[in-house]
C-alpha cells in the first residue's frame, strides 16, 4: 500500500509539473508582445551495415524539441531551449530485474538537453549588449570545419552531425560602435568536456589501437610487452578515469574576438584561451591477473594466462588559439564564395607515464610546440537547385599536436527537385594519408511531402583499415538510417 500510494504520489507530482509548465507557456503566451515559439518532433532509426552489429538496430532515437523567445522590452530578451530524448533501444540493451518492469524511467529511458537558456541586455549603452547563461557562440567561418570555434565544446556523439557543438554557461559581451565593427568578448567559468561517440572506448579498450605517444621507441617497448603477453595466454580490458580542471579562477576560459567587413569580405581575428576539449591519456597502470581471465573465469588448469587489468587516466591539456577568417565572393567567378580560416594553437606540454613489469616508462602525448590548423573552402550555386562546394582542411577537432594534425579533402553537392520538395545531398571527406588512406561518404535523400513535415534516407560509411582516422575501431560503424521530422 505505501509503494502503491508512494507510485500515486509521484504520478500527481509529474502530472502537476506538466501542468505547471503548461500554465507557465499559456501565460507567456498571452502576455507576450513579441514572442517566438517553435519546436520539433523527430524520430531516427539506424542499422549498421558493417561491424560486430552488422544488420541490427542500433539507434532508436526520439526527441521532442521547445525553442522560446520573447522581448519582454526594448532592452530584455531571453531564448529557452529544451530536448526530451527518448532512447528506444536503452531497456532492449540491458539485463533487467522485475522490478524495472514497474519503473516508468527504465521502461521509458530519457535525459533533457538545451541549446539555449539565457538573457540578453540589450543597449546598456548604444551598442554594447551582454548575454548571460546558456549558449552557443559560433566562431569561424568555414562550414563545419572551424579551428577558430572553441569556446563550447565539439558534440560528436552522433556522427551524422559532426561539426556540431554543445552549449555551455559563459557571460558574454559584444560591442558594436559603428557598422559592421563588432567586438565580442566572452568568458566561460565552468569546463565543460566533448561529448564522444559511444565508439569512443574502443579505442582505450583495444590493446591494438594506436598509442599516441611521439617516442616511436616507447611504443615499441609497450607494443613488445603487449605481445609477449598475448603469447602467455593473456587477455586485456580497460578502466578509465578522466580528470577534468578544477572549478577555480585559474581555470577560467577566456576568448575575445573583432569582426569587420572591408573588400567586400568578412573578416575577424579571434583568441582563446582555454583548454582542449578532446582527452588526452596521461597514465597508464597494469595490474596482471594469473589463473582469471578478463570475464571472470578461472583459466583452465595446466593452461597459461590470465588477464591484464589496465587503469588509464585521462586529462584535458591548455591551448591558447589565435585565429583569423575570411568570407567573400570572387566576382571573377560568377560570385563563387570563399572561406579562410586559419588558427594558430599553442598547446601544454603533456606527458604520459606508463608502470609496466618492467619500470615505469614516460613519453610525451603533447609536446607544446604551436602548430597551425586550417580550412580552404570555395562553394558555388550552379542553378537554383544545383548547389556544390570544396574544401581543403589540415587538422580535425581531435587532433592535437604537429605530428597527429592530418590533411583531409571535402566535398559536397545539393541537387534539388520538384520545387525543392526533393533533396539529394552528396558528401564525401578524404584523408590524404597515404600510408593509410581512408573516407567517409555520406549520401542523403531528404524529401518534403509537406510544409513543415520531413521524410530522410541515408547512410554513414566508413572505409579504411583499422589503422587509418575512418577505419579504425573508434570510429564506430557504418550504418543506414530512416528519419522523420517535424518543425512547427
Amino acid at each position: 500500500m505505501v509503494y502503491r500510494e508512494s507510485r500515486r504520489m509521484v504520478g500527481r507530482g509529474r502530472a502537476a509539473a506538466a501542468a505547471a509548465a503548461g500554465i507557465v507557456l499559456w501565460a507567456a503566451a498571452a502576455a507576450a508582445d513579441d514572442l517566438d515559439l517553435g519546436g520539433m518532433v523527430s524520430t531516427d532509426f539506424r542499422v549498421a551495415i558493417t561491424g560486430p552489429d552488422q544488420s541490427d538496430l542500433t539507434w532508436n532515437l526520439n526527441i521532442g524539441e521547445l525553442n522560446l523567445k520573447q522581448r519582454l522590452n526594448p532592452h530584455i530578451r531571453y531564448e529557452l531551449d529544451l530536448r526530451v530524448m527518448f532512447d528506444g533501444l536503452a531497456f532492449a540493451d540491458d539485463l533487467h530485474t522485475l522490478d524495472d518492469l514497474t519503473n516508468s524511467l527504465s521502461l521509458d529511458p530519457f535525459w533533457i538537453e538545451s541549446d539555449a537558456a539565457y538573457v540578453a541586455i540589450r543597449d546598456i549603452f548604444e551598442g554594447f549588449d551582454i548575454l548571460f547563461g546558456r549558449q552557443i557562440v559560433t566562431w569561424g567561418a568555414s562550414d563545419r570545419f572551424r579551428p577558430t570555434n572553441n569556446l563550447n565544446p565539439d558534440d560528436v556523439w552522433d556522427p551524422t552531425r559532426f561539426g556540431m557543438t554543445q552549449a555551455n554557461e559563459m557571460v558574454r559581451f559584444v560591442y558594436n560602435p559603428v557598422g559592421d565593427l563588432v567586438f565580442e568578448a566572452v568568458v566561460v567559468p565552468i569546463f565543460r568536456p566533448a561529448r564522444l561517440p559511444d565508439s569512443a572506448t574502443a579505442a582505450l579498450a583495444d590493446p591494438h589501437s594506436v598509442l599516441p605517444l611521439l617516442e616511436d621507441d616507447l611504443v615499441h617497448d609497450i607494443e613488445e610487452q603487449r605481445d609477449q603477453l598475448e603469447l602467455l595466454g593473456f587477455g586485456f580490458a580497460t578502466e578509465t578515469s578522466v580528470q577534468p580542471p578544477d572549478v577555480a579562477l585559474e581555470n577560467l576560459q577566456v576568448g575575445a574576438r573583432v569582426s569587420w567587413r572591408g573588400f567586400e569580405s568578412d573578416w575577424s581575428l579571434s583568441y582563446y584561451y582555454g583548454f582542449d576539449d578532446f582527452p588526452h591519456p596521461v597514465s597508464s597502470v597494469p595490474e596482471i591477473v594469473p589463473g582469471t581471465r578478463c570475464d571472470g573465469t578461472p583459466v583452465p588448469t595446466g593452461e597459461m594466462g590470465g588477464c591484464v587489468n589496465t587503469a588509464v587516466g585521462l586529462a584535458y591539456p591548455r591551448i591558447h588559439v589565435a585565429g583569423f577568417d575570411i568570407a567573400g565572393q570572387i566576382e571573377f567567378l560568377d560570385d563563387a564564395g570563399y572561406r579562410i580560416e586559419g588558427a594558430v594553437v599553442w598547446p601544454e606540454r603533456t606527458e604520459f607515464t606508463a608502470a609496466l613489469p618492467t619500470g615505469e616508462l614516460r613519453g610525451t602525448v603533447v609536446d607544446g610546440r604551436p602548430f597551425f590548423k586550417a580550412t580552404l573552402g570555395i562553394d558555388y550555386t550552379f542553378t537554383r537547385d544545383i548547389f556544390a562546394l570544396a574544401m581543403l582542411v589540415h587538422g580535425m577537432v581531435d587532433e592535437l599536436g604537429p605530428q597527429f594534425v592530418g590533411d583531409y579533402a571535402v566535398v559536397g553537392a545539393d541537387f534539388k527537385f520538384f520545387n525543392s520538395k526533393l533533396l539529394l545531398r552528396l558528401f564525401a571527406i578524404a584523408a590524404l594519408d597515404l600510408d593509410h588512406p581512408a573516407g567517409v561518404i555520406y549520401p542523403l535523400l531528404n524529401w518534403n511531402p509537406w510544409s513543415s513535415m520531413e521524410l530522410e534516407a541515408g547512410a554513414l560509411i566508413f572505409l579504411g583499415d583499422d589503422r587509418s582516422k575512418f577505419g579504425q575501431p573508434a570510429a564506430g560503424e557504418s550504418t543506414v538510417f530512416l528519419r522523420s521530422r517535424v518543425r512547427f
